[in-house]
């Protein structure tokens, strides 16, 4: 069985088939009614990216940080990494100028295209 402390430990955000490949006795239908349903609770939160597939991971503010996407335009393999300072200050200071023009910022996120080290041969 699959814990969220267990998952918490993944670095990079999943595909409903990638969450389940960590225990294939999950049945494919639990898996996602359970992540919609952590996705609609707030502990989740679903990534729609640059490709149809759709990614899940703890929402930023569970994580205690902000993260960057790095998403390869070949195989649709994403990895994330913590977002330096700087760009949270700049996230920051751009939802902040938008609170003046009475826009509430729900959610954010920075994805980065490009191509992986396995694509890029």
């Amino acid at each position: 069985v699959i814990t969220i402390a267990d998952w918490s430990q993944q670095s990079t955000p999943l595909t409903v088939e990638e969450f389940i490949a960590i225990d294939p006795r999950l049945p494919m239908s639990s898996a996602y009614r359970d992540i919609h349903h952590l996705c609609d609770v707030g502990v989740l939160v679903r990534l729609s990216l640059l490709h149809d597939r759709s990614h899940f991971q703890f929402a930023p503010d569970l994580l205690g940080r902000r993260v960057l996407h790095f998403v390869c335009n070949d195989c649709a393999r994403v990895i994330a990494v913590r977002s330096p300072p700087s760009v949270d200050d700049v996230v920051a200071a751009a939802e902040r100028s938008v609170s003046t023009a009475s826009f509430t910022v729900e959610n954010s996120r920075l994805a980065l295209a490009g191509r992986c080290a396995a694509c890029l041969g």
